[in-house]
């Protein structure tokens, strides 16, 4: 790597929201050029604070597998926002290519309206069921160490909410 790469990538990843406000005054055209310079990390930190209009023409210009790449980098939210300025059969494709457990996620949300609950609400929650011991319950909340649990919803075995807990 030579001095001026490293030094491009610690000011992105310093500064994306700069590096962003300037590559979107740019043409799509141009923007993209550039960004296949780059690692798709690095794209993806600076594409996070684009409008979800102009990642998608940015993301069009790139073979399928890299914009899946990307997408996978990025947040759900930005993630959704973007594929939804897509045809539905470049939606599909794109939809194939990514991780599976986020492309299941964006399936179930990417056709709600915007601001509706569904679209909002987190689908990572934690759910048990009401008929295991408080052991098995306290093994089951251990082995959940990517976010930080609040509540605790007990759904039967038809998935229909029984009750909520507060973790305190």
């Amino acid at each position: 790597m030579t001095l001026t790469q490293h030094l491009r990538d610690q000011f992105i990843q310093t500064h994306p929201l700069e590096v962003a406000r300037h590559l979107e005054g740019l043409p799509a055209q141009t923007t993209g050029d550039i960004l296949k310079t780059i690692e798709p990390e690095r794209a993806a930190q600076i594409l996070e604070y684009f409008l979800p209009s102009t990642t998608a023409k940015i993301l069009h210009q790139y073979p399928p597998t890299t914009s899946a790449d990307i997408l996978n980098r990025l947040s759900t939210r930005t993630t959704r926002a973007i594929l939804r300025q897509f045809d539905s059969p470049t939606q599909e494709r794109l939809l194939k290519l990514l991780e599976p457990q986020a492309s299941a996620l964006l399936r179930r949300t990417i056709y709600l309206p915007e601001h509706t609950a569904g679209n909002l609400a987190d689908p990572h929650v934690l759910t048990l069921p009401p008929d295991i011991t408080v052991a098995e319950a306290l093994q089951r909340i251990a082995q959940v160490t990517n976010h930080a649990i609040y509540y605790l919803y007990i759904i039967d075995r038809g998935n229909v909410l029984c009750g909520v807990m507060l973790m305190k």
